[in-house]
C-alpha cells in the first residue's frame, strides 16, 4: 500500500512499510514476486512457490470486503496489514478502529477465524512494532501483537490474519510455553480459504453508524432491543441486581430488584458442576424446571433473569471428569509409563512429560481411565544437568550435551528427560484407580487456581450447546462468559473463545444480553457490555477506583457502551462496616457522571439484615432513572464523575428532584483512654466546610464495650445534645431532622430526643 486518501487528503504515512496481506511458511515470510487484479479478484504470485494467493474484492457502499478464496496448504499463516495511518488521536485497540481529525479508518474480521492481531509465532518478523500495552484494564492488560490496531508515533497501524489449522501445532498459552498441543481441525474454520474482513473509512461521527451498517449486511451479531441496535440502544447501559436466588426466595429477591428499579436479577453462582453446569439443588429442586419457574415470575414482573458462568472451566466433580473422565479433558504434551505400575502405587516414573515444570493447582496426570494427583517430583541428576544446559541455549537451535563434545536441541531434551512422581493420589476425584502397563500414555492435565479442568477444541463445543439448551428452554435471557480466557488452553486461542460464544449464540431463540471476562475483536459485536470493577476485599469507595476510570476509557475508543462494574452492599463483618447510604450516593455519582451502568451486589440475607437497605434502593431506584433519561447536563456530569465529590439527590415528586453537594469529613475520633488527668471526656475536632456555614449530620459508632451517655455536640454557635444511652458497637445517626440509635447494620433500636443547634462555618471549623 503506497497511499490511503479521504476526501482527497492523505492519511498514509510516507515511506513507511503498508500491505494488504502477508504469507508466511515454516514461519518465514514468503517474498512476493508481482500482483494481478482481474476484475474482482487479487492474486499473489510469490517467489521459488509456483502456488498462488487470491482474493476476492467486493466493494460496497460503505466499505470493501476481501475474501480469501484460495491459499496453499504450505502457508501457515496469512497476516492482514499491516496497514498505517496518521490517524491516533482515538485508536480502539479491540475493535480496529482509529481516528483523527474528521476521519475514521476500520478494519473488521468477518468471521470467526478471522483474528485480530500479529500471530506470537511470527514476532521477529513484525514491521512496525508496538512494545507498550495498548490497554490497562481492570481485568488485565491489552498487548499490541493482540490488538486489532494500536498506537505507534507515526499514527497508528492495523492487523489481522488468520492461521492454518489443518495441521498438528504446538503452541504457548500464557506461561506454558511450547507444550500445548493443537491437533488438526477438521471443519471449514481450519483453512485459511474463507477468512474475510473489510476496510472501510468515513467521516469520525459515522464510525459507529458504519460498523452497524456492515453487521447487518454482512450477517454479523447485530442484536437490537425494541427494534434499537444495542451498541446506541440506553438500556444496553442498564444497572442491574445481583444476589442468589431460588424457587424459595426468589418472590423477595424480585421485590428487592424493583425497589431498585432494576431490570435484571442475576444470580452469581447457580452452578454446583461447571461442564455439564448442573444448577445447584438447594435452589433449584427440580433443575432447569425450578429455573424455568423463576424466570417465567420475573418475566410477569416485565423483568429478565441472568447467569454467571465460568465457560469452559470445568468442576472436578463434574461428570465429564469423574468416575470416568472424558477423552476430551485438556492435557499437555503426553509423555511415557517408563515402567509398569501396580494399582497401589505412590511414585511412578515418566519420560518426557509435558508441563511437569510447570506449576499448577490439581498437579493431575491421567493414564487411561484414571486421573492422579501427585505433590511433588523429581527430575534424575543427569536429565537436571541438560535441561538446565537446554535452558541456557539462548538461540533454541542446539544445547551442549554435558560431559560429551556433542550437541542436542532443547525438543530432545524434553522427549529424553525422565521424572519420577512422589506423594501420588491415586484414583484422584473419583475416578478408579488400576494398574498400567509400561508404554502408557500419561498426559499432564491443564488446570486453574479454580481447582478447574478445561475441555479440548471438541469438547469445548459440547459446554456451548449445553448452555444453549439451558437458556432456550428455561427463558434466562442474560449471561456473564467470565474465565474466557480458558478457551485459549485449546491451544487455538482466539478462536477458540470466538468459536465457544457464537456456537451458543447461534442457537439462542431470544434476545440474551452478556458480557464476558474480555472484550474480543469478533466478539464486540455479539457482546452487549463489559462490566468490569470487583468490589471484594475493599470499600465500596476505594475498590478498583482507578481501574474503574480506566476502564470508560477504554470502553469510549472502542465505541462500547459504558459499565461502572460491581459494586457490593454488605453488612458489618469483623473488616468493614456495614453500607451506607452515603456509599450508594458516591458509586451513584460516579454511574451518573461517567453515564455508566453497574451492577449492585447484594443478596437476600444482607438486604434483609440491614436497616437502611429501603433508603439505598430507593436512592438506587431514583438516580437510575434520571441517568437513563439522560437528566444530567454535561457540565454536571464533569463533576459527577470526579471520585473526590459527594452528592446527595432527593425525590420531591416524580418530576422534581433536588441534587445537592456534600462534604464528608475524615473519620473523626474521641479515644477516652487518652484523656489528660483532669480532662473532661471529649474531643476538639477541626474539620473543613467547603460549603456555605450549615447544620451538620452525622453517624456516631462507639466501639468497645462501655457505652456513652447523652452525648453532646458544640462550638461558638450552638450546642447539639442527645438525652440517650448508646452501646458499644452501636451507632447514634442524626440526619439534621431526627436521631436513632442502630445496632452495628443500622437496624433502628430507638429514637433519640435532641435540643438546641450547632452550626458549622465555611472553611476551617471547629468542633
Amino acid at each position: 500500500i503506497t497511499d490511503i486518501t479521504f476526501h482527497g487528503s492523505s492519511v498514509f504515512p510516507a515511506g513507511l512499510t503498508s500491505c494488504l496481506i502477508r504469507a508466511f511458511a515454516g514461519n518465514r515470510p514468503m517474498e512476493v514476486r508481482h500482483v494481478s487484479l482481474e476484475k474482482d479478484c487479487l492474486t499473489f504470485f510469490f517467489e521459488d512457490v509456483p502456488d498462488t494467493v487470491s482474493l476476492l474484492i467486493t466493494q460496497k457502499e460503505a466499505y470493501t470486503v476481501f475474501e480469501v478464496e484460495s491459499c496453499p496448504r504450505c502457508i501457515d499463516f496469512l497476516t492482514v496489514g499491516p496497514v498505517v495511518t496518521t490517524l491516533n488521536d482515538v485508536v480502539g485497540d479491540v475493535i480496529g478502529v482509529v481516528q483523527g481529525g474528521d476521519v475514521a479508518i476500520g478494519i473488521q474480521a468477518l468471521n470467526t477465524k478471522t483474528l485480530p492481531g500479529f500471530p506470537y509465532e511470527l514476532a521477529p518478523h513484525r514491521l512496525h512494532i508496538s512494545r507498550d500495552t495498548t490497554s490497562s484494564l481492570t481485568v488485565g492488560s491489552i498487548e499490541g501483537i493482540s490488538s486489532a490496531a494500536y498506537t505507534m508515533p507515526f499514527g497508528s497501524v492495523l492487523q489481522l490474519f488468520g492461521e492454518n489449522r489443518r495441521r498438528d501445532r504446538i503452541k504457548t498459552v500464557e506461561y506454558a510455553e511450547n507444550c500445548i498441543p493443537a491437533p488438526p481441525l477438521e471443519n471449514g474454520d481450519a483453512h485459511i480459504e474463507g477468512c474475510r474482513f473489510a476496510l472501510f473509512a468515513c467521516d469520525r461521527a459515522e464510525a459507529l453508524n458504519t460498523i452497524g451498517r456492515l453487521e447487518a449486511a454482512e450477517g454479523l451479531p447485530h442484536p437490537t432491543l425494541d427494534g434499537q441496535w444495542l451498541k446506541t440502544s440506553r438500556k444496553a447501559r442498564c444497572s442491574y441486581l445481583i444476589g442468589e436466588f431460588g424457587t424459595e426466595n426468589v418472590d423477595k429477591m424480585l421485590s428487592y430488584a424493583q425497589m431498585g428499579g432494576f431490570s435484571c436479577l442475576y444470580h452469581p453462582e447457580p452452578f454446583e458442576s461447571w461442564g455439564h453446569f448442573i444448577l445447584r439443588r438447594e435452589q433449584f429442586p427440580q433443575g432447569d424446571a425450578s429455573l424455568k419457574e423463576c424466570v417465567e415470575k420475573a418475566r410477569a414482573l416485565g423483568m429478565r433473569m441472568g447467569l454467571h458462568t465460568l465457560s469452559a472451566f470445568t468442576s472436578t466433580q463434574d461428570p465429564y471428569v469423574t468416575p470416568v473422565p472424558h477423552k476430551g479433558l485438556k492435557a499437555m504434551l503426553p509423555g511415557i509409563l517408563e515402567s509398569p505400575l501396580g494399582q497401589t502405587q505412590t511414585e511412578l516414573t515418566v519420560r518426557a512429560l509435558g508441563g511437569v515444570h510447570l506449576g499448577s493447582t490439581l498437579s493431575c496426570i491421567r493414564i487411561e481411565d484414571e486421573l492422579i494427583q501427585y505433590a511433588d517430583y523429581e527430575i534424575s541428576p543427569q536429565d537436571a544437568a541438560l535441561a538446565e544446559a537446554c535452558g541456557k541455549e539462548e538461540s533454541g537451535d542446539t544445547a551442549p550435551l554435558p560431559g560429551t563434545g556433542d550437541t542436542v536441541s532443547p525438543d530432545a531434551c524434553a522427549a529424553t528427560r525422565t521424572v519420577v512422581l512422589k506423594g501420588c493420589t491415586r484414583g484422584a476425584f473419583g475416578t478408579v484407580a488400576s494398574p498400567h502397563p509400561a508404554g502408557s500414555p500419561v498426559q499432564k492435565l491443564i488446570d486453574y487456581p479454580y481447582r478447574t479442568l478445561f475441555p479440548d477444541i471438541r469438547l469445548q463445543d459440547q459446554f456451548s450447546d449445553r448452555l444453549a439448551n439451558l437458556f432456550v428452554q428455561t427463558g434466562v435471557s442474560q449471561i456473564s462468559f467470565d474465565g474466557l480466557e480458558g478457551c485459549e488452553w485449546t491451544g487455538e486461542g482466539e478462536y477458540a473463545v470466538n468459536r465457544f460464544c457464537m456456537r451458543w449464540y447461534r442457537q439462542l431463540d431470544h434476545l440474551v444480553l452478556n458480557d464476558a471476562s474480555r472484550l474480543h475483536h469478533f466478539l464486540w459485536h455479539m457482546n452487549t457490555r463489559m462490566n468490569w470493577g470487583e468490589p471484594w476485599g475493599e470499600e465500596m469507595r476505594t475498590g478498583q477506583v482507578e481501574g474503574r476510570i480506566r476502564n470508560q476509557e477504554f470502553f469510549r475508543k472502542n465505541l462500547f457502551p459504558a459499565m461502572l462494574g460491581w459494586f457490593l452492599v454488605r453488612k458489618a463483618n469483623r473488616k468493614f462496616e456495614a453500607s451506607t447510604l452515603e456509599d450508594m450516593e458516591w458509586a451513584l455519582s460516579e454511574a451518573a457522571g461517567f453515564d455508566a451502568g453497574f451492577s449492585l451486589s447484594a443478596g437476600c440475607d444482607t438486604l434483609d439484615g440491614l436497616g437502611n437497605s429501603t433508603e439505598i434502593l430507593e436512592a438506587v431506584r431514583n438516580w437510575e432513572l434520571l441517568r437513563f433519561e439522560n437528566r444530567f447536563s454535561d457540565e454536571l456530569k464533569e463533576l459527577l464523575k470526579k471520585p473526590e465529590t459527594e452528592w446527595h439527590l432527593e425525590k420531591e415528586d416524580d418530576h422534581l428532584f433536588r441534587l445537592y453537594p456534600m462534604a464528608i469529613t475524615r473519620p473523626l475520633i474521641c479515644d477516652l483512654l487518652e484523656m489528660q488527668p483532669g480532662q473532661p471526656g471529649g474531643s476538639d475536632w477541626t474539620l473543613n466546610n467547603p460549603l456555605e456555614k450549615q447544620s451538620f449530620s452525622f453517624r456516631m459508632k462507639v466501639e468497645g464495650y462501655g457505652y456513652i451517655e447523652n452525648p453532646r455536640f458544640y462550638n461558638k454557635y450552638g450546642m447539639l445534645q442527645f438525652r440517650t444511652v448508646v452501646k458499644g458497637g452501636q451507632y447514634l445517626l442524626f440526619d439534621g431532622q431526627e436521631a436513632y440509635v442502630t445496632d452495628r447494620n443500622y437496624n433502628r433500636l430507638s429514637r433519640a430526643e435532641y435540643s438546641g443547634s450547632c452550626q458549622i462555618d465555611h472553611g476551617a471549623a471547629q468542633l
